[in-house]
């Protein structure tokens, strides 16, 4: 009596039924008489066969009799994974899924729809969603794919640009104002969301009735109100990354006809410079004296 020849296992095949090329179904032999197919990326009709493998070889193929109509599970093929984006700059998200199907996008939770802002295509089983004109506001945000049963999701990366001041054109910006009118300080910024401190001789300047401080876009405006001899010097803005300086001078017009359009002119930097107005003399002009460290300047009107 022939004794049965051991199998160390089987190796299976498919082919579509329209197609000519059988393809194996797996990597390493299948141990034992029971195999499931997995990974199938298209639907179709197929064929299937099976053959033996021992020490000794392999047998010839059996094919199974008949075809089945298989068509893919559901699932993610390719996740979604982290993205990173620069303000203003535009992110793009991509799924890939084993099989055709709809799919919605989320962010943060709510339901996006297509528009100027949020690009939504697919094309076949891949699935992209582009948020263009990212903000900082948006780093951390979850982004959402759900078809069905199954979901992916991922966070989005704003890396901060370095912000920087674009009208800024030299060391130190020169403005001037008249007495007891108003001066205004601007900077323009690279990010509208960015923010910017007003200081003087080291101390933040807040809105106050001296001081008021705009946004504009990305415009920041420093307004200083009725302007005194002590409100000229130097004005710093900073934000992150990035300074800019001013220097003001506050121009007194004496009040002579004679010198009706001749401005005098007070420039404060390290120190406080003190001025004041003396009686008349017997010429009837009265003496303008000013002081500034050790220096003493004296003029008439």
């Amino acid at each position: 009596m022939d004794r049965p020849i051991p199998i160390d296992g089987y190796v299976v095949e498919r082919k579509k039924l329209t197609g000519f090329t059988w393809v194996r179904c797996h990597e390493s032999h299948v141990p034992v008489p029971e195999f499931t197919i997995s990974n199938l990326l298209e639907e179709a009709d197929y064929q299937f066969r099976v053959s033996a493998v021992n020490a000794y070889g392999q047998s010839p193929f059996l094919e199974f009799p008949g075809s089945l109509h298989l068509e893919p599970v559901l699932a993610v093929k390719t996740p979604l994974t982290t993205v990173e984006a620069v303000p203003g700059g535009d992110a793009l998200f991509t799924v890939d899924l084993t099989t055709t199907c709809s799919g919605t996008w989320y962010l943060n939770g709510k339901v996006l729809q297509e528009s100027e802002t949020y690009i939504i295509k697919r094309t076949q089983t891949t699935h992209t969603l582009i948020i263009k004109n990212v903000t900082k506001n948006d780093d951390g945000a979850e982004v959402k794919f759900v078809a069905n049963n199954v979901e992916t999701s991922t966070k989005m990366r704003v890396k901060g640009a370095a912000v920087r001041f674009t009208n800024k054109s030299r060391d130190i910006e020169k403005v001037s104002a008249r007495l007891r009118e108003e001066a205004k300080l601007q900077a323009e910024l690279s990010d509208a969301e960015a923010t910017v401190k007003w200081m003087k001789d080291g101390q933040e300047l807040k809105t106050s009735e001296k001081y008021e401080l705009q946004t504009v876009g990305k415009r920041h405006i420093l307004k200083i109100r009725n302007t005194a001899a002590e409100d000229a010097g130097v004005y710093e803005c900073t934000c992150e990354g990035d300074r800019m300086l001013y220097q003001l001078s506050v121009k007194v017009f004496w009040g002579s006809e004679r010198y009706m359009n001749e401005p005098m002119t007070f420039f404060f930097l390290p120190k406080l410079l003190t001025w004041g107005l003396s009686s008349s003399n017997a010429g009837g002009d009265r003496e303008i004296s000013a002081a500034f460290g050790s220096c003493r300047l004296r003029g008439r009107r």
